[in-house]
């Protein structure tokens, strides 16, 4: 039978019988469970379908380890227990609303996401215990490829870093601005108008500032002294 995702010969053999103390005198299914290999643990099965053949409930449980790791990657991945919410509404609406990215990210990966070059460049740097069809990884693909798609080098023109040159210095002008004769550093909006003017930021020159000295040349310098 095929069990997570691969085929296994398994031993199984199942009785009836009744768990006062769980369902009082309703019968039950039981199925034991080994692995001639030794790969799997010994397991208890039970279920209320009497007529349930012996491969289905095996499946059934076997098919609990996906909604495990759905789980997980909701918890690890998506930050399911993150938000702080205090009404019945939006705790109602955050599950659904997670598992249903989940499941979008999750088609797009395998429809068209991982023919992206961005994806083959993330296999390229996988592990040996990763795989390109974990959640984290999809994620990290969508993100390459969406920076990648809305951020180039000609996505504004110089107009458009003017406006927001001026934007910037607008904002910086209604920020309070420290006092004490101690000089200010350039603000946003002056470094890219530096940028715009002369096409690029450049270095600045530490040579003649002793606080970018190496550390045993300002202590001798000090001995000198």
């Amino acid at each position: 039978m095929t069990i997570y995702g691969s085929q296994r010969t398994l031993l199984a053999v199942s009785y009836q019988a009744v768990w006062p103390r769980v369902l009082g005198l309703v019968p039950i299914r039981v199925v034991v469970v080994r692995d001639p290999e030794g790969r799997m643990d010994d397991v208890y099965l039970f279920t209320t379908d009497l007529g349930a053949s012996l491969v289905w409930v095996i499946e059934q449980f076997s098919w609990r380890w996906s909604i495990e790791v759905l789980f997980r990657a909701s918890k690890q991945v998506m930050q399911i227990e993150a938000p702080q919410h205090y009404c019945r509404d939006s705790v109602e609406k955050v599950a659904p609303w997670v598992w249903g990215m989940q499941s979008v990210i999750m088609v797009w990966y395998l429809t068209a996401g991982q023919e992206l070059p961005q994806a083959q460049q993330m296999r390229q740097r996988m592990g040996p215990w990763d795989t390109e069809f974990s959640l984290r990884h999809m994620i990290q693909v969508l993100q390459r490829a969406t920076l990648d798609a809305t951020i180039r080098p000609d996505s504004a023109s110089e107009p458009q870093l003017r406006e927001h040159r001026v934007r910037l210095h607008r904002e910086n002008s209604a920020t309070p601005q420290p006092v004490g004769g101690q000089d200010q550093p350039a603000d946003d909006a002056d470094v890219l108008d530096r940028v715009v003017l002369e096409g690029g930021p450049k270095a600045t020159d530490h040579s003649a500032d002793p606080a970018h000295e190496p550390r045993d040349q300002r202590d001798h310098a000090a001995g000198d002294a």
